[in-house]
């Protein structure tokens, strides 16, 4: 199967990956036979799919992850393999991929180029999974989640105030909630500040 998993806030698309991967490799456990990333700005297309191609050694599957592909996003940065790129061959591969290989795109963006032939692809034989923003809410569940995994108390209030010190940015929440948690175990509107 083919997948794209995309959105701005590195956290969220990042446990997404990690959970697709479980999934697609069936709970084994992750080694050098059955995973593969590379990265778009160091590889080429055509080395992507002979990757993809290639039988798997020692497993039954294998996911190969495919970070920053510029060529989905909509900031196309030029990077210097751009003139040697054979898109078609990876058109190709995603419109009849290997049944024992999963390949998985992973682009920190907020929107995607939909006009791309490699994205209309993807959308056609692929599934294409955008990460949300999360809510206010969803960040209070989160933070709250994470002070008490670390037995930390924080009061409703310094909570609040922490979400709305971070704004949408989880990495920052999420760095933030651990100084806090290392700081004191009894947290209130003041800590926070």
């Amino acid at each position: 199967m083919i997948y794209l998993i995309y959105g701005h806030q590195l956290p969220v698309i990042k446990k997404t990956l990690k959970n697709l991967v479980k999934q697609c490799l069936n709970g084994e456990e992750i080694n050098d036979f059955n995973y593969l990333r590379v990265s778009s700005r160091l590889e080429l297309v055509q080395d992507i799919v002979f990757e993809c191609m290639s039988s798997p050694l020692f497993c039954e599957k294998k996911v190969v992850v495919v970070s920053e592909p510029y060529y989905l996003s909509l900031d196309k940065e030029k990077t210097f393999l751009e003139k040697d790129q054979d898109y078609d061959k990876l058109i190709n591969y995603i419109s009849h991929p290997r049944e024992n290989t999963d390949l998985i795109f992973f682009l920190e963006a907020k929107s995607v180029d939909t006009k791309s032939n490699v994205y209309k692809t993807l959308s056609k034989y692929g599934k294409i999974m955008p990460q949300e923003v999360l809510t206010e809410q969803m960040l209070k569940n989160m933070g709250m989640s994470l002070f008490t995994k670390r037995n930390v108390s924080i009061t409703q209030e310094a909570l609040e105030e922490l979400v709305n010190k971070c704004g949408d940015d989880v990495a920052k929440f999420t760095n933030e909630t651990n100084k806090l948690c290392l700081y004191k175990d009894n947290l209130g509107i003041d800590d926070v500040k």
